[in-house]
């Protein structure tokens, strides 16, 4: 059967994105390649083997500029704790592109960030009936 495995990303700075994804939102360094011309290191919210999501980080060789084209939208993040999420955000110096708002419509409180690249990533917290985050 077919499944969704990953997610890559250009990045200018492995090590800064890395520290990033780790800090602000949880994940962890799960696989390390490396060749000539790239290196990737690629992030999940789990350390166990076998399939699930990862975000691979990828480093191309030399300093040509990251160009974000218009053909894609955000990486989506569910968290328990959209608040802190963008606290420690906005402390570590990240973009804070929209502050988290309720949609009680559709029962969550969305907000988005850039990460160092300025990548769009966009966070939701689900909400309860009373429009209490859920615990």
């Amino acid at each position: 059967m077919t499944s969704f495995s990953f997610t890559k990303i250009v990045v200018s700075d492995l090590a800064r994105s890395v520290a990033f994804y780790e800090r602000v939102l949880g994940m962890k360094p799960v696989m390390h390649f490396e060749r000539e011309d790239l290196e990737e290191i690629g992030l999940r919210f789990s350390e166990e083997e076998g399939p699930a999501p990862t975000l691979v980080l990828m480093k191309p060789a030399g300093d040509a500029p990251i160009v974000l084209g218009n053909g894609w939208g955000p990486l989506g993040f569910v968290t328990p704790d959209i608040a802190a999420l963008f606290a420690l955000a906005r402390q570590l110096g990240s973009r804070i592109v929209e502050e988290p708002k309720e949609m009680q419509e559709i029962g969550v409180s969305v907000g988005y960030v850039e990460d160092p690249d300025g990548h769009p990533l966009e966070i939701v917290q689900q909400l309860g009936r009373s429009g209490a985050p859920r615990s």
